[in-house]
């Protein structure tokens, strides 16, 4: 191919970014998950030994869009979908679905459980490591694709 116009050759660099920005966030969202695996579901619970009931679903709901061009920049997003999360009164189980990422992050607001207090920080770890590697893991794959 023969790039002849600098719009060519913005449209095939915007499409490279998309593509590599779009394995970074799939590595991302695979860190993500691991850091929730460790610090949320790997973490005993007292209701373990009663209910042994762990729906997963709060890992779940994390999701993420696919990267977008928007104004000569691209972009995509992680975010939470809280109505991945079905409410479970007994064993108490995402009754505040809207506020249990940052319950889970800083430890203030535990009604279940034993970790009361016991922050387990999943996203400020998750932000620390997308501020570290984020440059990294998206030169690594845009290599791969150019």
């Amino acid at each position: 191919m023969i790039i002849t116009t600098y719009t060519q050759l913005e449209n095939i660099l915007n499409g490279k970014c998309q593509e590599a920005l779009d394995r970074t966030v799939d590595r991302l969202m695979a860190e993500l998950e691991r850091l929730i695996q460790v610090d949320v579901y790997d973490v005993p619970s007292i209701w373990d030994s009663v209910y042994n009931l762990r729906t997963g679903q709060f890992k779940d709901s994390w999701e993420n869009t696919k990267a977008q061009i928007h104004d000569n920049i691209v972009e995509a997003e992680i975010f939470q979908n809280v109505s991945v999360m079905q409410r479970i009164d007994e064993p108490p189980i995402h009754v505040d679905k809207e506020g249990l990422a940052e319950i889970i992050n800083s430890g203030v607001g535990y009604n279940f459980g034993q970790m009361e207090g016991k922050a387990r920080p999943f996203w400020n770890d998750f932000i620390q490591y997308c501020e570290r590697e984020f440059e990294n893991i998206f030169q690594e794959e845009l290599k791969k694709i150019i």
